[in-house]
This record gives structure tokens, C-alpha cells and sequence, in this order.
């Protein structure tokens, strides 16, 4: 069975279409990616507002892949991996 996501940003995109990656795999790269978000998004709090902005989109957009894939986007706050499918 093939998952079909469908988000806006292009990074994330080629994550969630790359068929040579597995479902695990995909979650492990866009996990990754919202940590990194995460991080860079502490820095972009003390600059600009437009910067911060770019930052919560992406993060909003890791999301919602990962809401796709069943993941609860709490958990990984938390630390922990919880999925619901």
C-alpha cells in the first residue's frame, strides 16, 4: 500500500515521494527534519519576524507529513515515538 501525502513545502515533498524510501525511513528523515526546524527555530526567534514565520511553516508542513503517517506530533515533543497506525 502506497501513502499519499501532499504538502506544499519541496524538501518535504521529496521525503514523502521518494518511493525508494520505506514508511519507517521516511518518518526517521522527517523526524530529523523537525528537530533540525526545532533548533533553528530558537535562533530565529531573535532575528527577524519573517524568518520565524519560514520556520513555523516548515514545521507545520513536517507535521502534517507525519500526521499522515500516523505519527502523534505530541510525542515527538515529548521524545517519544507514538504511532497510530
Amino acid at each position: 500500500m502506497t501513502e499519499k501525502v501532499k504538502v506544499t513545502h519541496p524538501e518535504i515533498q521529496r521525503i514523502v515521494d521518494n518511493e525508494r524510501l520505506t514508511r519507517g525511513i521516511k518518518i526517521q528523515k522527517l523526524m530529523e527534519l523537525y528537530r533540525k526546524e526545532k533548533d533553528t527555530q530558537g535562533v530565529a526567534m531573535d532575528g527577524e519576524r519573517l524568518e520565524l514565520t519560514d520556520h513555523n511553516a516548515r514545521l507545520r508542513y513536517i507535521q502534517l507529513a507525519l500526521e499522515a503517517y500516523g505519527i502523534d506530533i505530541l510525542s515527538i515533543e515529548e521524545g517519544m515515538l507514538v504511532s497510530k497506525k
